[in-house]
């Protein structure tokens, strides 16, 4: 069965002690700053918040890098708690936003309107889409893998420190919180509900873990 599948087709993933470690304090300290051009104090902040609302959307509902990038303002309901995604074969899905995701995005959208009413060099109130350069243009995949694999560089020796990481993670903390399958697959937009049992193999050396440790016949 999937369960038993050869490991190397385990995706990798954050333990929630590293994901900690991202939002704590790694995003906060501005330790991924380094590589950016000196910049001043407002686009700094301009683009720590629009990151951290990135990071949190790409961890905390799952997105895949495209779905992401593609998103538009009209997509995302704070109010109500979710965003609706166009993936894979332009189907649409609605998955929910969690608390810190919806305060992230909240707060980068005050600041973004703040940033382009002082700077002029770009008008990002012009542009449908939700994460936007300083110049307000859209952001494409290969800059929001660049930004991921800054962020993700002190939190984990993972070999492949990309968006994906953070959409494996959000699978398999919530089956690991127990979550059922059929509903994490559908929140990932799976059409095969195959593709998301990868993750249980994941669960299962978790568990067996536990038994080795906790049973006396183990």
């Amino acid at each position: 069965t999937t369960l038993f599948r050869s490991a190397t087709k385990i995706p990798g993933f954050l333990t929630e002690t590293q994901a900690e470690k991202l939002f704590n304090d790694v995003i906060p300290s501005g330790l991924a700053d380094s590589g950016r051009k000196r910049t001043d104090a407002v686009t700094r902040l301009f683009e720590s918040e629009r990151d951290r609302s990135i990071l949190e959307l790409l961890y905390g509902s799952g997105l895949r890098v495209s779905e992401l990038a593609g998103l538009q303002t009209g997509d995302i309901d704070l109010d109500a708690g979710f965003v609706k995604l166009t993936g894979k074969g332009r189907k649409q899905r609605i998955v929910p936003i969690g608390k810190h995701a919806a305060e992230a995005l909240k707060k980068y959208f005050e600041v973004r309107r703040n940033f382009f009413r002082i700077n002029r060099e770009g008008d990002a109130a012009a542009s449908v889409f939700a994460f936007v350069t300083r110049t307000g243009k859209k952001l494409y995949p290969v800059f929001v893998q660049r930004l991921t694999r800054r962020y993700l560089g002190p939190v984990t020796e993972q070999k492949k420190k990309n968006p994906h990481l953070l959409r494996h993670s959000f699978a398999t903390h919530l089956l690991n919180g127990g979550a059922d399958i059929q509903s994490v697959s559908e929140m990932l937009g799976h059409s095969n509900l195959s593709t998301t049992e990868i993750y249980t193999h994941v669960t299962f050396e978790r568990l067996r873990d536990v038994y080795r440790k906790a049973h006396p016949c183990a």
